[in-house]
């Protein structure tokens, strides 16, 4: 098998969407491949990782095709390994193309929209507001609970 890897340095703040794409071409190899495709693995500032966002490619044989993922980073990061990959095909005679692949990394425009550590530098009382909590959250280690009324954070974007 080959890859093809280039290991990019970005801080990417925690709740980014960060979005790999690239086209693929394939002469003759397995459709189904779970490897066949644009792979990152996303090194947090902590030291763990998020291993293998792909965005896949079809295979068999067709002509340049866009694969294309979206994820969020839930943690803050330093770093993205991208490989342009195709391997362990059971089709020794498939050989697959790559070309223009991209990594975009949208920071969120709220801040701190996971609502950790000091909630209310960033988001202020809404009518009945907001209280941090730690029983119920989607990542991190706390939420806003909402009974009736808000968490407002005012933002401004220059388009």
């Amino acid at each position: 098998f080959a890859i093809s890897l280039q290991q990019v340095s970005v801080d990417i703040e925690a709740g980014s969407r960060v979005t790999i794409k690239g086209y693929g071409k394939a002469i003759g190899t397995s459709t189904g491949l779970w490897d066949y495709g644009i792979y990152t693995d996303v090194k947090h500032a902590d030291g763990s990782w998020l291993y293998g966002q792909i965005a896949n490619l079809p295979g068999g044989t067709h002509d340049f095709t866009l694969a294309q993922k979206t994820f969020v980073v839930w943690k803050a990061a330093t770093s993205i390994n991208v490989y342009a990959m195709y391997r362990d095909d059971p089709i020794t005679a498939g050989v697959a193309y790559f070309d223009d692949i991209e990594v975009i990394v949208e920071a969120p425009v709220a801040k701190n929209g996971g609502f950790e550590g000091n909630v209310v530098a960033d988001w202020s009382n809404f009518e009945g507001g907001y209280t941090v909590d730690t029983s119920f959250k989607h990542s991190g280690s706390q939420s806003v609970k909402i009974i009736d009324g808000g968490a407002l954070q005012q933002v401004s974007v220059d388009i």
